[in-house]
Formats: structure tokens, C-alpha cells, sequence
């Protein structure tokens, strides 16, 4: 809890130079309460702890950077004339404080207190002394801790305080932050108040949440391993297709009084081995599903709604049977993908935490406010009534693309206050992993960034994030800070203006297209030519810049696409961008990349040029035909029709796509999504014909997409029919249905074309295109009979869609003026699938050249 802080007087105020801190403005009326000079004494108890001892050490460096002068610190046992500042729990800082029981503050708890022209600065052990200092330094003086190598100490002198009298109690009790970068600067950390488990031997630097040496989450198999078990007792493992399973997609057999009884015994074992670990995680492996199917964890799946509830009285069990012996240490486990929902009727013990997983969401939008997101949300709502410790797991990277801009700066603070407001109790934000031999990855996006305005927000949530971001940028890059603030702008203004939703493991062409790429590199331009003469920010900005570099390189286009029989064909990437590789091949090595993607051997840049870059690719097309049009579907490219000829006037009516990389198409063409704006995966071919052709796909969630496509076998109409069903077998992680259509139209210059509706009455109305960039036709009333078109009268084109306005909660029409052509997008309505289950957008596309209403 924070207490109001009490001022000198109302006159007393700071003295700013960049935002910070520098004094205080003086005067006989309002003289300080305190002056910290060489006169003053920073004070440690005789039996001071290592982390006390490396806090006044800490103090007394910064102050002496701060002010130049020299300052000493000594026992409370010593005779100290003049001021003090007492650091640490104390019999000096007893005396001061009687009304502070320090034995019984929290472990990260702390005052920071002006008495008597003295200055108390301690907490509860092991680490509240330490963030009082931390605390002191950031808050009151302007001490900042941006980067490793880049540390804000202003100058102070005279250094004048005023009166002051704070408790602090941290809001989360776990704050972890997972970049490779900051993983291995325990000092970072700690000025930081990161205290989460992947901090390296810091013990001398308060330490941290402590967990099993080498384990974390996914441990089903270290404490009942199948090579130890498997053999003689195949019943402790998972039951799958009426089989026991015990392979990489397999779980324990939860219900089975034997596994619980041989991982209780696992994990005393482990407990009296390392007697200070605070948490056991116990937790699924990591694959998707694979858990027990037998006669007794399928009751308890149906008595508790779901697999949570097996999971959950397994947990349970554990824990109680570990308690009297350990009384100190909870149980962790995952509320993970299949284990996502909360469970009907059990509840967890109080040693137990839940740490429950955002990995399916979309990172572009808050949580809160993502339609995407709403059974997450509601998850979150849910554990929170029923569970006393929950712990979060988020996501801040892209885990396909270490290196890709990633559009969720601005949700980071959002985000970590909805979970907050949710009772979560740690939260844990996953960048990339650690640098080591099997999971490197050093060079992550924004790293340093991010690390920090995560860290800012987990340990103040009511911190501003923007001005920690621009503080960040105005130090980190200096005068360019201006120019580098745009280029994030841009990439998250073009992200919010378009609604993409972004995922965790999307190509970055879903979001980002060489227009906006270049609108960034013009940006970054102006900002290398304000710091040309600095090789520290010259340095740093052409790390940033590697980045859109890299996303550049994805979504940079096939030189050529050639028909050849039923196959498209793409040549490698052009040769403008042989210089582009040349740079990103040299800054790849100089600012050591390890790796561009999770779970992979170490990077490669020469190799992951080739394959990726280099190696041309080719598509299966599925052609449609009847004697006046031709249609050309790639099941590859997620079932995008490619091109709609007219054979006629040899007009093509969809606008062509500008190139592809890999099995990845860029804007046009006629696409679907299931759930967000990112390229579609490939479809099977299910049954072709001449004017017909059924594709599908699954879904990692667990959805089957399904598409007809129909053409008429005389008139210019296409019919689409397409489903997304949630099996009847239950899933491994809730559905959230959607169906989103997007067709690009080449039907001349904007300009000229009108959109038209039938509306309500039966009545055709228009208006002209270009009365903005784009429109936005979300009112579901206005289009009843589930009719529009697009029209350009100098050509005597319209396209006309009709749609059934059941399955339509959105519309709309979107202008692309930079590329001559419109898009007409239907959304489905976002809904929960339960077995069985599905959403349907059925339309039809007719080219018409006569101009009356249809």
C-alpha cells in the first residue's frame, strides 16, 4: 500500500531538465528539511545481510555520481556525527521508526522515510531494503536504468530532498521478463525490481523467486518418466485411442493414485535437496492436447466441465500431501491451452498457484477490448473468483520471427493492469528465449525496450508508459529519439488503423507491407542523419533498423509469378534487394544474432537466405471455368482466388497480387481468414470439377474450415460457401469462431465507382466512393436483403455481392488509392464454438455490365 507522501512546504518543487529531477528551489522562507552531502553517513546494521550490504553500495555509488562528492558507509554500532541515511533493517532505524515492525514487513516491503534531518531507507528481507534504495534513487533523484549500457545519473548539487514518508508494498510478489538480453544482467534486474525465476547466481543482489534448478514449466515427465516407468507400468501414462501413450504427445494419467503418490515422492526428494526453492512447477508437457482418455479421468473431465478439472485435482492432491512438510512452498501449474478454462466444481488449494497462458490471443489490442480475446478474458475473469494466487504467462514477441517488428508496445501496460484488476498475483512477459547451447536468442526485437517498459509497468502500473517510452528513446538514441518515436507510430498507427490482429507466430507480411516499410525506412533516414557524428547512437540505430530490415527481406516479393500449366511459379526475391541482404547478412554478425525464430538450431544468415530467400517456389492452381470466365483458385496460399478473367474483354476483376514469398501471397486476389488478418494456411483439395471446387484446413486450435466454390456454368456469378466447425470431439483449446472475407477489386480508378446498397424499403441507394479513404459499413440494419455493390460507370462494371445478412455482423468497404482498387469485406459475427458446432458466410459475386439495379 502507498501512503501519501508529506511535503516541506507547497513552495518546495523540482527543478526539471529533461522530465528529471535536478534540486529543489530554496529560499529562507521554505529551508529543506534535508541536504545529503559528504557531511552525510549511510548507515548499515552489523549483522546486515549480503543484499543490504550490496544496497548501501549501491547508494553510495550512485550519490557520489550524482553530487562528486565522496561518501562513507559505517556499522550502526559506530558514533556518526551529523546526517544519516539508514539503509537496511537497523537498530539506528528502530529507534527512528518505532511505529515499523521491520521483522514482519514483507519480503519486498519497505519505508522510505525523512526524521529528524535523517533519511530511513529499509524493508523486509531479502529484498525490500534494497528496492527502498532503488526506489529513492528513481523517484526523488532521477536515477534511471534503461539498458544495459545505458544509465541515466543526473547531476545534483546541492542533492536537497523533502519531506518524505512512504510504505511500499509491490503490487505483484512475481515480475519476470524473459529477453535473452536481460537474462544474464542480474544488475538490471535488480535496479529493475525484476525478481522472477531466470535471474543467474544473484543471491548477493536479493535473490529471486525461487524454482527447482533447471525447471520451470512442462514437467509431468521429470518427476514420472516414462523411461523409468513406462515399461512395467504403462497405466501411469496418458490413454489415448484406447492405447497408453507415452511419446512426445502424450500426458500422465492423472487420475491414477500411483502417479501422484510417485510424484510426491519426486518432489520431497527435490525439496530436501534444495531446501530454499519457494515453488514446485508442476505442469502438462508441452503439446497440443495428449492428455488421459481413460474410463476414470474422462469422469472427472465430465464432472468438471473440461480437463482443468483433472489437472486440477491431481494438483491438489499433490499439494496437500507436501504441506505439512513444506509448509513454505506452493505448487505451480498451468491453466494452459486444453487446460485453459477454469473447472465447474474444484477450487485451488492455498499452496497452489495457477499460472494461466495467453498464448492464443491476439497481442495487437488489449486484451480487454480484442473481440479476438473474449474467452480469454473471460478465463482470466473466471480463475480469478475461484483461485487465490494467479500467476500470469504473457507473450511479447513474435516466436516465428525474433527479429520481425512486433505491433504491441502499446498493450503492454493494458494488458498487465487488466490482469492486475483480475487479482493476479505474478505475471511473467516472455520475449526471447535465454541465450544458451539449445535455446538462443539474443537480438530480439525492441529488446532493451520492451524489457523496459515492461518492467516499468509491472512494478508501478499506474506508471505512464508513453513517457517511460519516450524517456527511453531520448536517452537510448539521443537526438533522434523524435524520428524513432514516428517509426514505432507508424507501425502500430497502421496496425490499429487497419484492425489487424497480430499472433504470436504470424508472418510478419500479415501486418506490415513495403509501403508502410517504406514510410519507416524515410523515417529511420532522418533520424541517423541527426546522430551521424555519435557512434553509440549511430551504433543503436542501425540495430533498429535491422529489424524492418528483416521484415523487408519476409515479405519482399518473388521477382516474377509464371503460369505454367496448372502451377504458379515464383522466381527468387529481385535484384534491388542484393544490397538489402549484404547489410542484413553483416549486421546479423555484428550485433550477434543467434537465432530468428523459437526452438531452432542457432542462426544461420547464409543458409537462411537461401532457403528462404533464394529458393524459388511454386503452387498447384485450381482452375474454374465456364465459357465466359475463368477463375483461378491456390489452395496453397490458403485457398485465395488468384484471378477472375473475363475471357471476353480479357479483363481480370480481381486486383493481382504483388508478389509472394514462400506460400505467402501479399494483398489481392479474393482471401479468407478464420480468425485473424494474416496469411491464410494451405488448404487440401477435397474435389475439383470443372466449375467447382471444395477445399479445407485444420486449424491448430482445433477448428476445420471448409470452402465451396461455385461457379455458375453460363453466367459471371461465383458462389462461396464457407463453414468453420468445432469437431464434435471436444477440443484442445476453446474456438473463438470467425469468418473474415476480403475481396480486392480492379475495377478502374476509385474515383469513378460508387458503392451501392439495397436498403430496407427495396430501395437502391449510392454514394460516391471517395468521400474518404476508407468506409466503414458496420450497421447490420442498414443492409437487410443482404445486397451491395461496387459500380464504376465510365466502365460499366459493377460487381455485385449478396450475402446472407444472418451470418454478417460487419461490413466493409476499403480504399487502397496507392494501388487503384477497393476491397468488400464480410465479418461474421465472433462467437464461442461449442462440439459440433459452426459459423457460415455464404455469398455470392456477380459481374454485371448493365447499369440498372439488379
Amino acid at each position: 500500500m502507498r501512503h501519501p507522501m508529506r511535503w516541506l512546504a507547497a513552495s518546495l518543487f523540482f527543478l526539471t531538465f529533461g522530465g528529471c529531477p535536478t534540486g529543489f528551489l530554496l529560499s529562507a522562507e521554505n529551508p529543506p528539511l534535508m541536504q545529503i552531502s559528504a557531511k552525510t553517513t549511510i548507515v548499515i546494521s552489523s549483522d546486515a545481510t549480503p543484499t543490504e550490504k550490496f544496497a548501501a553500495r549501491e547508494l553510495q555509488e550512485h550519490l557520489e555520481k550524482i553530487s562528486g562528492a565522496k561518501f562513507n558507509v559505517a556499522g550502526d554500532s559506530s558514533q556518526i556525527n551529523g546526517p544519516k541515511i539508514l539503509v537496511g533493517n537497523s537498530r539506528s532505524a528502530a529507534r527512528l521508526a518505532p511505529d515499523v515492525d521491520f521483522s514482519r514487513m514483507g519480503s519486498e516491503e519497505f519505508i522510505i522515510r525523512t526524521i529528524d534531518g535523517n533519511l530511513i531507507l529499509a524493508g523486509g528481507r531479502p529484498r525490500g531494503s534494497m528496492y527502498a534504495v532503488y526506489e529513492f534513487l528513481e523517484k526523488y533523484l532521477g536515477c534511471r536504468w534503461f539498458a544495459s549500457d545505458c544509465v541515466k545519473i543526473p547531476k545534483l548539487n546541492p542533492i536537497v530532498i523533502p519531506s518524505i514518508d512512504e510504505r511500499i508494498k509491490p503490487t505483484l510478489e512475481s515480475r519476470t521478463v524473459t529477453f535473452a538480453e536481460t537474462r544474464g544482467d542480474n544488475l538490471w534486474c535488480a535496479r529493475n525490481r525484476i525478481n522472477g525465476h531466470f535471474l543467474q547466481n544473484n543471491e548477493g543482489m536479493g535473490g529471486k523467486i525461487k524454482y527447482p534448478k533447471g525447471l520451470f514449466v512442462h514437467t509431468f515427465y521429470v518427476f514420472v518418466p516414462p523411461s523409468k516407468y513406462f515399461k512395467e507400468h504403462p497405466e501411469y501414462f496418458s490413454e489415448i485411442n484406447g492405447k497408453r501413450e507415452a511419446g512426445k504427445k502424450s500426458q500422465l494419467c492423472l487420475s491414477n493414485p500411483e502417479v501422484a503418490k510417485l510424484t510426491v515422492e519426486a518432489i520431497k526428494n527435490l525439496l530436501r535437496q534444495e531446501p530454499d526453492i519457494n515453488i514446485i512447477p508442476l505442469s502438462q508437457n508441452d503439446v497440443l492436447g495428449g492428455f488421459c482418455t481413460c474410463p476414470a479421468c474422462s469422469k472427472i473431465a465430465g464432472e468438471e466441465d473440461g480437463q482443468s478439472g483433472v489437472l486440477l485435482r491431481f494438483v491438489n492432491q499433490v499439494a496437500d500431501m507436501i504441506k505439512d512438510e513444506f509448509p513454505r512452498v506452493s505448487i505451480e501449474t498451468l491453466a494452459y491451452q486444453y487446460t485453459r478454462k477454469p473447472p465447474k466444481l474444484v477450487r485451488p488449494r492455498p499452496n497452489v498457484i495457477i499460472r494461466l497462458c495467453s498464448i492464443e490471443c491476439c497481442f495487437a489490442h488489449p486484451h480487454e477490448v480484442c473481440p479476438f480475446n473474449q474467452t480469454f478474458v473471460k478465463d482470466v475473469i473466471d480463475w480469478a473468483k475461484i483461485c487465490g494466487r494467479l500467476y500470469i504467462w504473457d507473450y511479447t514477441i513474435d516466436f516465428c520471427h525474433y527479429l520481425a517488428p512486433f505491433p504491441n508496445l502499446r498493450v503492454i501496460s493494458p494488458n498487465i493492469n487488466f490482469f492486475i484488476n483480475h487479482r493476479a498475483k505474478g505475471i511473467l512477459e516472455q520475449g526471447t528465449y535465454p541465450e544458451n547451447e539449445t535455446r538462443p536468442g539474443i537480438g530480439g526485437e525492441s529488446a532493451w525496450l520492451r524489457s523496459y517498459l515492461i518492467a516499468k509497468c509491472l512494478w508501478n502500473p499506474g506508471c505512464d508508459p508513453s513517457a517511460a517510452m519516450n524517456e527511453f528513446l531520448e536517452n537510448y538514441y539521443g537526438g533522434a529519439a523524435s524520428h524513432v518515436r514516428k517509426y514505432y507510430d507508424l507501425i502500430h498507427d497502421e496496425v490499429e488503423a487497419r484492425q489487424f490482429h497480430v499472433k504470436i507466430g504470424d508472418h510478419p507480411s500479415g501486418f506490415l507491407t513495403l509501403d508502410l516499410l517504406d514510410r519507416c525506412d524515410r523515417e529511420l533516414g532522418r533520424a541517423e542523419k541527426l546522430v551521424c557524428g555519435n557512434a553509440v547512437f549511430s551504433k543503436r540505430l542501425q540495430q533498429l533498423r535491422m529489424w524492418p530490415a528483416y521484415a523487408r527481406l519476409c515479405v519482399a516479393p518473388a521477382q516474377d509469378l509464371q503460369r505454367r500449366e496448372n502451377r504458379l511459379c515464383s522466381t527468387a526475391i529481385g535484384k534491388s534487394y542484393e544490397g538489402l541482404l549484404e547489410n542484413f547478412y553483416a549486421d546479423v554478425q555484428k550485433f550477434g544474432v543467434k537465432n530468428v525464430r523459437e526452438c531452432e538450431k542457432p542462426f544461420a544468415p547464409a543458409e537462411w537466405i537461401k532457403t528462404n530467400l533464394l529458393a524459388p517456389t511454386d503452387f498447384k492452381t485450381v482452375v474454374l471455368e465456364n465459357p465466359t470466365q475463368l477463375i483461378e483458385i491456390v489452395p496453397e496460399a490458403g485457398g485465395r482466388i488468384f484471378r477472375w478473367l473475363d475471357k471476353r474483354t480479357k479483363r481480370q476483376f480481381l486486383h493481382e497480387s504483388e508478389g509472394c514469398n514462400g506460400k505467402r501471397f501479399f494483398t489481392g486476389g479474393y482471401e479468407e481468414y478464420s480468425r485473424h488478418f494474416t496469411p491464410a494456411q494451405p488448404y487440401k483439395i477435397n474435389m475439383t470439377g470443372k466449375c467447382e471446387a471444395e477445399l479445407s484446413t485444420a486449424y491448430y486450435e482445433g477448428g476445420v474450415v471448409s470452402r465451396k466454390y461455385s461457379l455458375d456454368r453460363e453466367k459471371p456469378i461465383l458462389h462461396i460457401n464457407t463453414s468453420l466447425t468445432c469437431p464434435k470431439k471436444k477440443p484442445m483449446t476453446p474456438i473463438t469462431g470467425l469468418i473474415r472475407t476480403q475481396s480486392l477489386f480492379d475495377l478502374g480508378n476509385p474515383a469513378d465507382c460508387e458503392l451501392r446498397w439495397m436498403a430496407a424499403d427495396g430501395q437502391w441507394k449510392s454514394e460516391k466512393i471517395l468521400a474518404s479513404k476508407e468506409f466503414k459499413k458496420s450497421e447490420p440494419a442498414r443492409h437487410p436483403n443482404g445486397q451491395w455493390s461496387v459500380c464504376n460507370r465510365h466502365l460499366n462494371i459493377e460487381v455485385l455481392n449478396r450475402f446472407d445478412p444472418s451470418q454478417a455482423e460487419e461490413l466493409h468497404c476499403r480504399i487502397y488509392p496507392d494501388k487503384n482498387c477497393l476491397s468488400l469485406e464480410l465479418w461474421s459475427p465472433v462467437r464461442e464454438l461449442k462440439p459440433g458446432e459452426s459459423i457460415h458466410i455464404n455469398q455470392s459475386f456477380e459481374i454485371r455490365n448493365d447499369q440498372s439495379p439488379p
